[in-house]
């Protein structure tokens, strides 16, 4: 199949690499101010991967010009949220008419994209899937070396398709993302349930904050989960997914909890998040972030937290601990993190 990977992170490349391992016709892309690993694999389009997988895979085309998505039967978005809204608009002129865009992770991109598409006038019909995580815990080593640390047993996925206002799948973008995931696909609800899904606004933010003092003084060099955190951490973080259960299952959806997400990810049973991340082999070497402008704040807050407060006030479910983690986050940052509230409350949840 061909497919297109918007852009250039460790996502992208890990999930560019699988792909060409699975005999995909697979262009690679990024916008000219994001592509600083290209120049390491432009020329040679082969990628080495260590870890879970081993070999050496060839690209069928690194490339700035976002034309290429024109013949493509899949483009998946793998970016940070902050920058779909750019992306989309780049592409948005060679999108062809039943294409399937798939955005790992979502975070709700559909909701601008139907906008983007409103305003446009489009009368195109295209397939969004969007999932709650990526598929690898991954990183980009250099020199052309991804190192997929672990791959997911399963991830949740939502989907919406434009111009038939309606969250019921015509099938080809399930086998599309069936064939295209290096794990298991279950299908839920909508895109506001696969939203309410990913559980990174509940673990990222409050641990980055709760370890400012190490990140500024250390420059991230410790392990984020092993080491970063601790029991009272978290308990931090269950109050928080609790109100972000109680948000799901006011909206009539029945999601599973962070550990339970966590346990069914990575193939384990432990009865805490704790107890998970000091042994999970995925996650106990990471590293942390080298300062707070980083996209466990930048990203899953305004992208995850946000939007799932906003959805709490439609169902009058009270979120103290939600709020407080973009308080505390605005302070830290010296910035409003509020920005997308107005977007999610003119939301019609009727629509999705």
């Amino acid at each position: 199949m061909k497919t297109v990977i918007m852009g250039s992170g460790n996502g992208a490349i890990a999930l560019a690499a699988w792909q060409s391992y699975c005999k995909h016709d697979v262009t690679i892309c990024a916008l000219p101010d994001y592509d600083e690993h290209f120049p390491d694999f432009k020329d040679s389009k082969t990628l080495k991967m260590k870890g879970e997988l081993e070999g050496v895979i060839c690209l069928n085309e690194v490339t700035n010009n976002v034309k290429c998505v024109e013949d493509a039967k899949a483009v998946f978005i793998v970016v940070p949220s902050f920058a779909h809204e750019n992306i989309f608009q780049k592409i948005l002129p060679y999108l062809k008419n039943n294409q399937t865009i798939v955005v790992f992770p979502g975070n709700f991109a559909s909701v601008t994209f139907r906008k983007m598409l409103e305003s446009y006038n489009s009368d195109l019909t295209l397939n969004f899937v969007e999932t709650d995580s990526l598929p690898f815990a991954c990183r980009y080593e250099g020199n052309a070396v991804i190192n997929i640390m672990g791959i997911k047993k399963c991830l949740s996925a939502g989907t919406y398709i434009y111009n038939k206002r309606d969250d019921k799948t015509s099938g080809e973008e399930v086998e599309i993302i069936t064939a295209l995931s290096p794990c298991k696909v279950s299908f839920v609800e909508n895109i506001i349930a696969t939203g309410l899904q990913n559980p990174n606004g509940v673990v990222h933010p409050i641990t980055t904050m709760l370890n400012t003092g190490r990140i500024e003084n250390e420059n991230g060099a410790f392990c984020f989960y092993s080491e970063g955190m601790s029991v009272s951490i978290a308990k931090v973080i269950d109050k928080i997914d609790a109100e972000r259960m109680s948000v799901s299952k006011a909206l009539g959806y029945n999601l599973k909890s962070v550990i339970k997400w966590a346990n069914d990810a990575y193939g384990y049973n432990f009865e805490t998040l704790y107890s998970f991340l000091q042994n999970s082999i995925s996650h106990n070497k990471m590293k942390g972030p080298f300062s707070l402008s980083n996209r466990y704040l930048q990203e899953d807050i305004p992208y995850s937290v946000i939007p799932w407060i906003c959805l709490a006030e439609k169902v009058g479910v009270k979120t103290p601990m939600l709020k407080l983690t973009v308080d505390l986050a605005s302070a830290l940052l010296e910035t409003d993190l509020h920005a997308r509230e107005n977007q999610f409350r003119e939301l019609n949840l009727n629509e999705w």
